[in-house]
């Protein structure tokens, strides 16, 4: 995930290719697709994943697979046969699963979401371990005290993420509840250390179809602000 013109945007649920379009259009630079996701209500078939994966880079904007999987044989198929070269973990797999899937696909970016609830982050302890194991970027998100990972709504408190980036030696996104809104954030816009945002619930309207109009107001406002003295 490199060549961003500011903070990057990833949208997630894709599951058709008119919707896939429509991001591309609103301005979202990848878009996150379910796979091995079970329950999801964005979850795709293998084949599903193929054709919106070629979809997306038609439409030019790069696919993401995004998995809740740990096993490695079968996200080395959805790979290989979607041609997908970004892979977003988000759950908790072991960093053995990242270092198995980086020597097996030359080039793959590996994004491991890190939980975050009531000021502690869940894999803190394992940091090292996912940096060393070759993860590309970490995504930073709020999960409930259910113990509900992804697409919650959630925001995270600017203090919480502020207090991990030290432990972190690569850039991260950050999701949970994210909007047009970047109030916290506005100093590390375009910064090394915030490589951009992941949105869902956010880029939807109130009957759950993705709106472009805010997806557009989303990117606009993780732009990075001139500087004055320029």
């Amino acid at each position: 995930m490199t060549g961003r013109r500011g903070a990057l945007l990833k949208v997630c649920g894709a599951t058709s290719a008119t919707e896939v379009r429509l991001l591309a259009e609103a301005g979202a630079d990848y878009v996150g697709l379910w796979f091995g996701v079970t329950g999801g209500p964005a979850d795709l078939t293998v084949d599903e994943l193929v054709t919106l994966a070629g979809e997306a880079r038609a439409a030019g904007i790069h696919p993401v697979l995004v998995t809740f999987l740990g096993a490695v044989d079968a996200l080395h198929e959805a790979i290989t046969r979607s041609g997908i070269r970004h892979l977003q973990l988000h759950a908790y797999q072991a960093p053995g699963a990242v270092a198995a899937l980086r020597r097996a696909h030359d080039g793959l970016s590996v994004l491991k979401v890190l939980h975050l609830r009531d000021g502690q982050c869940l894999e803190e302890r394992f940091i090292g371990a996912y940096q060393r194991a070759g993860t590309t970027m970490f995504l930073l998100d709020k999960t409930t005290a259910t113990g509900r990972v992804g697409s919650t709504g959630h925001r995270l408190d600017p203090a919480e993420v502020r207090a991990l980036m030290p432990r972190l030696s690569v850039p991260f996104l950050l999701a949970g509840g994210v909007s047009a809104d970047s109030g916290g954030y506005h100093d590390l816009i375009g910064g090394p250390s915030l490589h951009g945002v992941d949105v869902d619930t956010g880029a939807r309207d109130p009957l759950g179809g993705f709106d472009s109009g805010r997806i557009s107001s989303i990117a606009r406002a993780w732009q990075p602000f001139p500087d004055p003295l320029r």
